[in-house]
């Protein structure tokens, strides 16, 4: 396990900014990046990659990677902005009107990058890659138990290119939404008592790897709709998880301070990295969030990259597992 705690890591690895790992950054091809990333600072437009068109000094609250180009795209104040890697300006900038005093929490491109989505506390925006300063084209407040919706409960999405499936983690568990339905109500649920905090796409079909408040996991199958696998994988809020590869195996990571690695088709725990990261307690600082924060994979080297409470970020390397 290596602790990064600057800027700069070891050749064929990737950088890590704002929770989200970006796979085509300088780093991943082994260059500096072009300022240095002090620990536990956020990445702010305008400081890091350059200036875009609309500078309104805002901080950045999430950031993910495109799957194949060197793109990604990052959630502010109000808007999202697609940015290149080695460009001083940025690419494009999307604004959801109905959004504009919002933080967009979670950001994350479709399977093929054509679309990417955006969660703010009470909404969800999908926008195309291409159509910049557009609204987005589809935009909704996800809706739980009884038709309500308790603003703030949305804790992350991901997105199935294959039927424009947007699917939606929050406290009643998971809702997917078909795009091109007008409807805006949810085409299927996973109900989960305590509630899921991740979610992600699995590249070997339409399988969905859902991530509990309770630290358990389920494999959902999206198109027969139903549960296929359930682990008890952590004793706290599952707060990060990463697909590694083909898919073959997955990591996760949680508010107990533990990363662990899965097999996917039998959902069953591989390899443990405990106390990773400094364990969530009534007795933390200020009654904040210890654990791990954020997770994801090098698509170079394969190796697991983890942001903590603690405020720092460790790189463990699983090997040939």
């Amino acid at each position: 396990m290596v602790i990064i705690t600057n800027g700069s890591v070891q050749a064929n690895t990737s950088a890590y900014i704002g929770g989200a790992l970006l796979r085509h950054s300088p780093l991943d091809q082994g260059l500096p990046l072009p300022h240095s990333l002090p620990q536990g600072k956020r990445l702010v437009r305008g400081a890091q990659f350059g200036t875009p068109r609309a500078d309104r000094s805002q901080p950045s609250f999430s950031v993910s990677s495109h799957p194949t180009l060197p793109l990604y795209v990052s959630g502010g104040q109000g808007e999202c902005v697609v940015w290149k890697f080695g460009e001083s300006d940025c690419v494009s900038v999307h604004r959801n009107h109905q959004d504009t005093d919002s933080r967009y929490t979670r950001v994350a491109f479709g399977q093929g990058g054509s679309r990417f989505g955006a969660l703010s506390g009470d909404r969800v925006s999908l926008w195309a890659l291409s159509a910049e300063g557009m609204e987005p084209y589809y935009s909704f407040s996800p809706y739980w138990d009884g038709g309500t919706w308790d603003a703030g409960s949305a804790s992350d999405l991901a997105l199935l290119d294959i039927g424009s499936l947007c699917v939606v983690a929050g406290s009643s568990g998971v809702h997917a939404y078909d795009a091109l339905s007008p409807a805006r109500r949810p085409t299927m649920k996973l109900p989960w008592a305590q509630g899921c905090e991740t979610v992600s796409l699995l590249p070997t079909g339409p399988y969905l790897l859902c991530g509990g408040r309770d630290g358990g996991l389920r494999l959902f199958d999206l198109r027969m709709g139903r549960v296929l696998k359930d682990l008890a994988g952590h004793d706290m809020a599952i707060k990060g998880m990463a697909v590694r590869g083909n898919g073959a195996t997955f990591a996760t990571g949680s508010l107990d301070g533990n990363l662990q690695l899965c097999r996917a088709d039998k959902l069953d725990v591989v390899a443990t990295w405990p106390e990773a990261h400094t364990k969530t307690s009534f007795l933390t600082q200020g009654g904040k969030s210890f654990g791990v924060t954020g997770l994801d994979v090098g698509a170079a080297s394969g190796a697991l990259f983890s942001c903590g409470g603690d405020g720092t970020v460790k790189c463990c390397w699983p090997g040939s597992l």
